[in-house]
């Protein structure tokens, strides 16, 4: 019995000695994963605003695509006049030359031909992110 007590008494300390440490290693653990959290959540709202800006500069794309009035030949800026782009994007249309039509249309270069144009547009996320997108279209003439 006296060699317990002993024994006990040699030891007193080592258990809250062996606690405090377990918590700083625990608590150094959470630290962590709190940290990658918070990057992580940083490093996917900047994703998104990178996409939406994207998404925001192809939609402009697409709609200048179909607007037919912007193909003159003439260097110009979109949205002009009353024109509203469903997007929030602006841009550029230059033209980029003259030539054949595109190969695969089933085209003849000899009654067609084609002018080129370049567009440009740039979208704008709600948080200001912005992503720029180029296309080269053409507008298939008859010669």
């Amino acid at each position: 019995m006296r060699s317990i007590q002993r024994l006990s008494r040699s030891e007193s300390g080592v258990a809250l000695i062996v606690s405090v440490l377990l918590l700083l290693v625990v608590t150094a653990i959470g630290l962590s994963a709190m940290q990658i959290g918070s990057s992580e959540s940083l490093v996917s709202g900047n994703f998104r605003s990178a996409e939406d800006a994207f998404y925001a500069a192809d939609g402009g794309l697409n709609w200048v695509r179909t607007v037919f009035t912007y193909f003159t030949g003439a260097a110009q800026a979109f949205p002009t006049g009353g024109d509203v782009v469903p997007v929030s994007a602006s841009g550029t249309i230059t033209p980029d030359g003259t030539g054949p039509p595109p190969v695969g249309l089933g085209l003849s270069a000899v009654y067609f031909g084609s002018q080129f144009y370049q567009i440009t547009s740039t979208g704008t996320a709600p948080n200001n992110a912005q992503n720029r997108v180029r296309a080269r279209v053409s507008q298939i003439t008859p010669k």
